[in-house]
């Protein structure tokens, strides 16, 4: 049993950039669980979880990762390897880490897309995908994405290696 003595927490600020959509869920796990140690099939624990933006969620000392959900169900990591000590309040200033890409229209006849990617760079992973073209895609801002179109035909890259800046949204054309 963890005694009060030996929690910390960690408060997620709600997201008020307008470019971006809602977030809806915040969920916390054991840091290095989320994204591709949860698809290789380890099974993570979920630590913390709340649909309350800014609410302080009790936690065990301990390093975390924090991943988020948007009202259309989209899920991406927002922070990776916090690491929270016993009687300490770690604050996420959701809108300085967030990023995401924006993917504009190529406005090329007969382009018929099922899905936009962004890919780890230099792999077939898919770290996000959106539907539509002008919306965005959210993504962990650390890391280099490959963008591409899922086509009938296949997978087609548009631009690669591409790192998004924090609490910024990234163009591309």
């Amino acid at each position: 049993m963890t005694s009060s003595r030996e929690l910390g927490s960690i408060i997620v600020d709600p997201l008020t950039r307008k470019e971006f959509p809602e977030i809806k869920e915040v969920v916390v796990f054991d840091a290095g669980t989320t994204g591709r140690a949860h698809v290789a099939g380890t099974p993570r624990l979920i630590r913390q979880r709340t649909d309350k933006p800014a609410a302080m969620l009790p936690i065990p000392a301990g390093t975390y990762d924090v991943e988020c959900k948007t009202a259309d169900g989209t899920e991406f990591t927002l922070v990776k390897n916090v690491s929270v000590k016993a009687r300490e309040s770690k604050r996420i200033t959701t809108d300085n880490e967030i990023a995401g890409f924006v993917v504009n229209d190529p406005k090329v006849s007969g382009l018929e897309m099922e899905a936009i990617y962004a890919l780890r760079a230099g792999t077939n992973e898919i770290a996000a995908q959106g539907k539509r073209f002008g919306d965005p895609i959210l993504v962990y801002a650390g890391e280099a994405y490959d963008i591409a179109l899922k086509q009938s035909g296949g997978v087609a890259r548009i631009k690669n290696n591409v790192t998004p800046k924090r609490g910024a949204l990234t163009e591309v054309p």
